[in-house]
C-alpha cells in the first residue's frame, strides 16, 4: 500500500491501549477528546487488565500487533501505543510501514530536550524494573536520575483528587530529594494531570516541566507524518516469511 506521507490534511492517528480495561479506555477518551477530537482510541479485546510487568507486555503483544496491522489497513497514518513501557514496540515497527510511537519513548525524548536531570513518576515499585529496562534501551540511563513510584496501580489512577495529591507529593520529592529538573508521568493513565501538576509546582516556586506521555506521543506521531518520516528498514527490517500465530489467528 502506497502512503502519502506529505498530505496536508490532519494526520489520522490510532491510539491503542495495550490492556483490556474499558474504564481505562473511557478515561483516555474523556481526557483526550478535547485536544485530539480526530484521534481514534481503542484497547485490546484479549490480554492483560493492565501492563505492570514484563509478562504483561508479552501477554499484550500478539493482540497489539494485530490491532496495529489493522490500523494500517484502515488507512491510519500512524499508531501510538498508549503505555509508558512501550510494549512490543520494536516488533510493531517491523510489521507495518506507518510510524509506530511508544508513549514512554516520546515522553522521555521530549523531557531530554527540556532539562538535564529527568525524574519519572511510576506507578508501583514492582513496575520499576520494567521502566529501568526501557530507559536503558533508549540510552537515557545517564539522564534519568530517579524513578519514584506513587504507590497506585495503573487501574487506580483515575480515582480523583487523592490520586493527584499523591502524585504531586512524589513530584516534590523527586525535585527536592532526588534533584530532578524535569518530570515525566510514568503511566498514560495519568493523562489529564500534567498541566495541573505543573501549575501546582509553579505555585510552590518550581518552574519545572511535567511531561505527559500520551500527549507527547500523539504530537510526536503527527510530527513524523508531517515530515514524511517513518522507521528505518535497516533498523526494522520486514520479518522473514514463515508461519506465525499472528497471521493464522
Amino acid at each position: 500500500m502506497k502512503i502519502d506521507f506529505m498530505k496536508k490534511s490532519e494526520p489520522r492517528i490510532s491510539v491503542i491501549i495495550p490492556n483490556t480495561s474499558k474504564d481505562f479506555l473511557a478515561h483516555h477518551r474523556k481526557e483526550l477528546s478535547g485536544e485530539f477530537p480526530d484521534v481514534e482510541v481503542t484497547c485490546l479485546d484479549k490480554g492483560p487488565d493492565s501492563v505492570e510487568s514484563f509478562i504483561d507486555e508479552v501477554d499484550a503483544g500478539l493482540q497489539l500487533a494485530k490491532l496495529v496491522k489493522d490500523a494500517e489497513k484502515k488507512g491510519f497514518d500512524a499508531v501510538v501505543v498508549s503505555c509508558f513501557t512501550n510494549p512490543a514496540l520494536n516488533a510493531l515497527r517491523e510489521i507495518v510501514s506507518i510510524p509506530v510511537i511508544g508513549a514512554g519513548e516520546a515522553a522521555l525524548y521530549v523531557a531530554a530536550s527540556l532539562g538535564d536531570r529527568i525524574g519519572i513518576l511510576s506507578v508501583l515499585k514492582e513496575t520499576n524494573p520494567v521502566v529501568r529496562h526501557m530507559v536503558r534501551g533508549l540510552g537515557l540511563e545517564g539522564r534519568v536520575i530517579t524513578i519514584r513510584d506513587v504507590g497506585i496501580p495503573v487501574l487506580g489512577l483515575s480515582h480523583g483528587e487523592r490520586v493527584e495529591e499523591q502524585i504531586f507529593e512524589a513530584c516534590l520529592k523527586a525535585i527536592n530529594e532526588d534533584g530532578a529538573e524535569v518530570l515525566v508521568l510514568g503511566c498514560t493513565g495519568m493523562v489529564g494531570l500534567s498541566d495541573r501538576l505543573q501549575e501546582k509546582l509553579k505555585a510552590k516556586g518550581y518552574e519545572v516541566p511535567v511531561v505527559d506521555p500520551i500527549r507527547s506521543a500523539i504530537y510526536w506521531a503527527k510530527m513524523l507524518v508531517r515530515l514524511g518520516l517513518r522507521q528505518s528498514r535497516i533498523s526494522y527490517p520486514h520479518p522473514l516469511a514463515k508461519k506465525r500465530r499472528l497471521d493464522s489467528e
